[in-house]
């Protein structure tokens, strides 16, 4: 899937193109415009989602569910997941603190998912591990980077203390 010189997992082509972040293909009049480095000039997220993003991104009487569709999932999936794990974070099992600083509201538990599955991006119900809270989700992010030795060495570290 390639317009030109750029290579995208996204569908684009001279009509319109898949939003990077909802997943829904759009005529280019929903995506501003954008640097030379962009295809056709546009956006790569449509204007409904760059607009919101901060807000709606984890905001449930927003776009959420359009977020939620790159995983394949409805509503009602997300809920029934989030109701398993008893609206808490499956690593720290604390529910989500993290708030809208303008809005105040509570973020939505991350989606967390194995990005081995889908490299591109996007994933399926099954690379689904479960629902983070936005501390874990970025810690397991970090942790995933750097890569098992230096994970597994972490509890060794934290155990150390050269002074005792």
């Amino acid at each position: 899937m390639a317009t030109g010189a750029f290579a995208s997992p996204w569908r684009i082509d001279d009509d319109g193109r898949e939003c990077s972040l909802c997943g829904i293909y759009q005529d280019w009049e929903q995506f501003a415009l954008a640097g030379s480095r962009q295809p056709h000039g546009r956006q790569s997220g449509c204007r409904l989602c760059r607009r919101g993003k901060y807000e709606t991104k984890h905001h449930p009487d927003d776009h959420r569910p359009l977020v939620l569709r790159k995983f394949g999932l409805t509503v009602e999936d997300y809920a029934r997941l989030f109701e398993q794990q008893g609206g808490k974070c499956a690593l720290c099992l604390r529910p989500e603190s993290k708030k809208d600083y303008r809005t105040g509201i509570v973020w939505w538990l991350s989606v967390d998912h194995d990005h081995a599955c889908h490299p591109e991006k996007r994933g399926c119900k099954r690379c689904i591990r479960g629902l983070l809270c936005a501390d874990c989700n970025m810690l397991l992010g970090l942790a995933e980077r750097v890569g098992g030795p230096v994970v597994l060495r972490f509890s060794d570290y934290l155990e150390c203390r050269p002074f005792l």
